[in-house]
């Protein structure tokens, strides 16, 4: 028995060391968005995103999100930025 558990492991080894060595999708970032910016919290978050490797994407939504998604561009480690631009009040997903 113990020889097929050393097999086994002998089998998996090369496939989850790819899977640790380098990531084979990429980082989405669900922007937080205060007056026209993201929050500190969302920026220290896309920061640590693209500590990950390959691409960061971040979403924002809201009312007049235009200003939002243009700042959430010029933001280092960012590859592509989503906006959903909505006159709903999105408030209550932050759990308030």
């Amino acid at each position: 028995m113990s020889q097929l558990v050393h097999r086994s492991s002998r089998l998996f080894r090369p496939f989850s060391g790819a899977l640790h060595s380098s990531r084979c999708a990429s980082t989405l970032v669900i922007g937080e968005v205060s007056g026209d910016s993201l929050t500190g919290g969302t920026l220290s978050t896309i920061t640590a995103a693209s500590k990950l490797g390959n691409d960061t994407t971040v979403f924002v939504a809201g009312k007049d999100i235009k200003t939002v998604a243009d700042n959430a561009c010029k933001v280092k480690g960012v590859s592509k930025v989503v906006a959903l631009e909505s006159e709903v009040n999105l408030e209550f997903c932050m759990g308030s």
